[in-house]
């Protein structure tokens, strides 16, 4: 993750990365949040698996975030 967020910030010059993941991904969120992402919001019933619809967790991380954690003092992941 900390190479993508390198990718997409240094390279790119993003601004804002997200990604969504499943709501019951608990394992995936925690990594996600540990890696500088916060969630941001939810899409209520928005994929469809099987005979069901399930929520995603939409989660993201501004440049600045980005650098104040990882660049400025903080771990690299």
């Amino acid at each position: 993750m900390g190479l993508i967020q390198e990718f997409v910030f240094s390279q790119l010059k993003a601004h804002h990365l997200w990604l969504d993941v499943k709501d019951h991904n608990l394992r995936a969120i925690h990594v996600y949040e540990s890696t500088g992402f916060q969630v941001e919001g939810k899409l209520r019933e928005c994929i469809r698996t099987d005979d069901r619809y399930e929520p995603l967790i939409i989660m993201g991380i501004l440049e600045r975030e980005y650098v104040s954690k990882f660049k400025e003092g903080g771990t690299s992941t």
